[in-house]
This record gives C-alpha cells, structure tokens and sequence, in this order.
C-alpha cells in the first residue's frame, strides 16, 4: 500500500497539539510554584476572596477608608474562595481557581474536538488552543477572570452541542444562557465571545 503524504499530516498534527499540551500543564506548574503574582489586580482578587472566606465583606462602602474601585462581580471571588477555604490562605491557593480554570478547559475543549470532529481534527484543535492559552499567558492562567472566562466559554460551547441532539431543543440555549450569565459575571463585556456559539447552537 501506498503512504501518501496526506496520511501523515493528522499525526503531524497530533504531535504538535500534544507537545502543545504538555507545555501548557508545566507553565500552569511553574505558574503555581512562584512564590508571588504577575499583576497588581492578582492579589486585589485574593484579599478580597480570603476576606470573604473570613467573613468579611467584599465590597466595602464608598465611604469606606479601605475603599477600593473593582470592576469584578462576585463570581470570581467566590471561586477563589472556595480554594482558599479548602487549603487555607496562601499564595499557592490563591491562584488554584485560575490554574484549575485554565487546565480543565483545555481538556473540555479536547473532548469536544474528538466528539464533534474525530480524531482527524483532535490534534490540530488541541495545538491552536493550547497555543493560544500559552501565547496569551499569564492572563490565561492567574487568579483574575480570564481563565474562568474562557472556561465558561468551552463549556458553553459543550452544552450547546449536547443540546442540539436532544429531543428538549431548549437544553442547548438554555445551558449557554446559564454559562453567558456566569462569564458575565466576572466582566461585563464576556458576552462577546458567546455570540459564535449563540449563531451556531442557538439560532
């Protein structure tokens, strides 16, 4: 049998997106194990997520001397949160909510590839994901929204194609709306990046 050239570009494909991959989980690693953040907002969300866990207020009053302007929903707060609940307060806890948020949506997004596309297509979709995730790093992988943002997104982006299969055809819509909510949430722009997904599952 003949190996035509067309044979070998998937597992092209396969290995960069692989390689890709596995590059993205040790930045996520090295990310977790400095000792300090890459933002000045990074430690305004981890205050305020331990204040919270403490008991305290989020949001202090305008009138307040420890006054300061956030552009955030509480979203994003409570997440963080949760980390620092469960492993007390640290700098290391304080980024889990990101670095969980930025792993898991590459996996989602492999698992939608292979149930929408196939194998064909994995390799390909894992290597321009991944490599987006590490082109535009740190913002995809610290403790501020932007992980959970594109988290939400690639969850919506699921929800969407199960619901296209269902006899219930508002399981899709309704299921992008709740993840639309969620990401909004965080920034008030995020609906933005729903619209693609809206068109295509929605419509």
């Amino acid at each position: 049998m003949t190996v035509t050239k067309k044979n070998h570009i998937p597992w092209v494909f396969v290995i960069l997106g692989f390689s890709a991959t596995v590059l993205h989980f040790y930045a996520l690693y090295r990310y977790s194990i400095f000792a300090s953040y890459m933002d000045h907002a990074e430690p305004n969300v981890a205050f305020r997520s331990w204040r919270l866990v403490s008991g305290g207020a989020v949001y202090n009053p305008v009138d307040s001397e420890s006054f300061l302007l956030v552009a955030y929903g509480p979203i994003i707060f409570l997440i963080n949160s949760f980390y620092l609940a469960i492993f007390g307060g640290s700098v290391l806890a304080s980024k889990l909510g990101g670095l969980a948020a930025s792993g898991i949506s590459l996996l989602l997004f492999c698992f939608y590839l292979w149930r929408e596309f196939g194998f064909r297509y994995l390799g390909l979709g894992l290597f321009i994901f991944a490599s987006f995730l590490l082109f535009a790093a740190p913002y995809t992988l610290w403790n501020r929204p932007e992980p959970h943002i594109i988290f939400f997104v690639t969850s919506a982006l699921i929800a969407g194609s199960f619901g296209r299969d269902r006899a219930n055809i508002w399981v899709g819509p309704v299921l992008v709306a709740v993840f639309l909510g969620l990401a909004v949430n965080l920034k008030v722009h995020s609906f933005i990046y729903f619209l693609p997904i809206i068109i295509l599952y929605c419509s």
